[in-house]
């Protein structure tokens, strides 16, 4: 580790490790080193007590869109022995996205921790995260649509229309800006059809 990394990135990742539950915590850093080569980045986990295995790892980054080049293990040890690890994977994406824009960041650490808790699924729908730019909760929403169709009988599989929004990711965002268009209560579609809805019942 003391050769990989400097004393200032030690000194980042160990108040990250700290801030972990010491009965099995788990959080994420998303980076991009300046000798980092055209779409290339990193991603560092930090996970106390339990190691990690790479096979668990490397499903969600591949259904995000994104292909793993390398992992480096470090296992950090306290005065008090309690163990915590750091798992930096060099990563490459197909498309362009701002690595070093925050907002990329933050969107991508909530989509990853909210699939690696299980609270989302992990399938090709998450790649509209970085392809289409797009909140994991808009993803979920996209999804829901996809499984709803599904029960309508639609031919088209669920499979093939994940992929067909990732192949068309300014199309799946304009669906997402539509639906909060049509039902945000703020919005002016919104009053209007409310307002239409009023008149129908009069």
């Amino acid at each position: 580790y003391t050769e990989d990394f400097s004393a200032r990135a030690a000194a980042s990742d160990l108040q990250r490790i700290l801030m972990l539950p010491a009965e099995g915590g788990f959080t994420v850093n998303l980076y991009r080193p300046i000798e980092s080569e055209e779409n290339g980045f990193r991603l560092k986990l930090y996970q106390s007590r339990d190691r990690m295995t790479l096979s668990v790892v490397l499903p969600v980054l591949e259904n995000m869109g994104l292909q793993v080049g390398e992992e480096r293990p470090y296992e950090v040890r306290s005065r008090d022995d309690e163990t915590a690890w750091i798992y930096d994977f060099g990563l490459r994406c197909s498309q362009t996205v701002d690595f070093e824009s925050a907002e990329v960041r933050e969107r991508f650490h909530e989509a990853f921790l909210q699939i690696w808790r299980g609270h989302v699924d992990n399938d090709g729908f998450n790649r509209l995260v970085l392809a289409a730019g797009l909140a994991i909760r808009d993803v979920v929403l996209l999804r829901a649509y996809a499984r709803y169709l599904r029960q309508l009988g639609t031919t088209f599989s669920f499979e093939y229309m994940g992929s067909t929004l990732s192949g068309n990711p300014s199309l799946a965002a304009l669906l997402v800006s539509m639906f909060h268009v049509r039902f945000d209560p703020d919005s002016a579609a919104s009053l209007e059809d409310r307002e239409l809805t009023a008149k129908e019942q009069a």
